[in-house]
């Protein structure tokens, strides 16, 4: 009887054995693939730096891009998740603010969100401040370059097809300088760490089905934002 006692509690540590082995594998996995998960939300948002237009249908602003060059996505803050202020709508409307506000969160978890958009924005601020001062540095210097097409034009001195051409290159510099300007001062880097941070913290605070709901929503609709129209072929501007 004592031997057949000793035979079960040994079969019963192997089983502990075993099972324990496979919780901590399904936990590996599953660790790894919320990593791969997180990795490729905060990617797509450092894309979305890439997507930003650069308008030139402002005679007085010359080149010019919306929100300092600096996507929607790094500009969020508590206040969007509820709030309806006009002037922040592009930012509401953005994947990250419009996929929290599709989910149903609780009383519970509404302020938990509102507090990590809040760490979220408090984290970006360094990088914005140097995205906004590298923006106007540069900005200022493409408004001199936009005038001068634009006095060549209205002088007659260029066609109106010469002055798209020359504008729409300005357009195209202005963005690859802005972007070397990003990436030389690390504001990517910066913009990647705090990101990652909030999906970290987001993770913690939403169930299982509502972190599924918001990755998809993101993937979905992170190159989905809301076309700005701009005034088309006025005299001294364009917005090809």
């Amino acid at each position: 009887m004592g031997h057949f006692a000793f035979k079960l509690s040994v079969l019963a540590f192997i089983v502990t054995i075993i099972l324990t082995g496979c919780t901590k594998t399904n936990s590996t996995v599953e660790t790894v693939t919320t990593a791969d998960d997180m990795a490729i939300l905060t990617n797509l948002a450092i894309v979305s730096m890439d997507e930003q237009e650069v308008y030139s249908d402002n005679p007085d602003l010359g080149i010019y891009m919306l929100d300092e060059g600096i996507a929607s996505c790094f500009l969020a803050d508590a206040t969007d998740l509820t709030g309806n202020d006009s002037l922040r709508s592009r930012i509401r409307h953005q994947a990250l603010i419009a996929c929290l506000r599709s989910l149903t969160l609780t009383e519970t978890q509404l302020p938990l969100v509102k507090e990590d958009l809040r760490k979220y924005n408090v984290c970006n601020q360094n990088a914005i401040s140097r995205a906004r001062t590298l923006y106007h540095e540069l900005q200022a210097s493409y408004r001199i370059k936009y005038h001068r097409i634009s006095q060549a034009y209205q002088s007659g001195a260029i066609t109106a097809t010469e002055f798209r051409a020359q504008v729409s290159e300005l357009r195209t510099t202005f963005k690859r300088e802005l972007r070397s300007m990003h990436l030389r001062e690390k504001l990517d880097d910066a913009f990647k760490r705090c990101f990652r941070l909030l999906l970290a913290d987001l993770y913690s605070t939403l169930t299982d089905r509502q972190w599924n709901a918001f990755k998809e929503c993101f993937r979905g609709q992170t190159f989905a934002s809301i076309p700005v129209s701009a005034p088309m072929d006025r005299k001294g501007s364009s917005s090809i």
